[in-house]
């Protein structure tokens, strides 16, 4: 049996699967993030205006988001490509990228 460098379609269904039955905060946060162009705006407002966020694919470049983002009383379904930093060269490198995207996504932004 090789490797392969490429996720299956059923690899990129568990990831996600797990990720959204186990990780629902991170997959939370990470919608959030992926969404967000301004860091400096208020970050408990966009939080509260995300809904059902899942992970729904993943690939050696990103992983692909779908949530309901409301403004008021209008809300839609989105749908996101967030690119990993670099592209990964084997499947085994998605989990510890998932992590960081999750780092990334829960970190407070501080500066003074």
């Amino acid at each position: 049996m090789t490797e392969s460098n490429e996720i299956s379609a059923e690899v990129s269904a568990r990831i996600c699967s797990h990720m959204n039955d186990g990780h629902a905060s991170s997959v939370h946060a990470m919608a959030i993030a992926s969404q967000k162009s301004d860091v400096t705006s208020n970050y408990n407002n966009n939080w509260t205006s995300i809904k059902n966020a899942q992970m729904t694919s993943v690939s050696l470049k990103s992983y692909k988001m779908s949530y309901v983002k409301c403004d008021e009383d209008m809300c839609s379904t989105e749908e996101n490509d967030v690119p990993f930093d670099a592209v990964l060269l084997k499947p085994a490198g998605v989990k510890p990228q998932l992590i960081a995207e999750h780092h990334k996504a829960l970190t407070p932004k501080l500066s003074w």
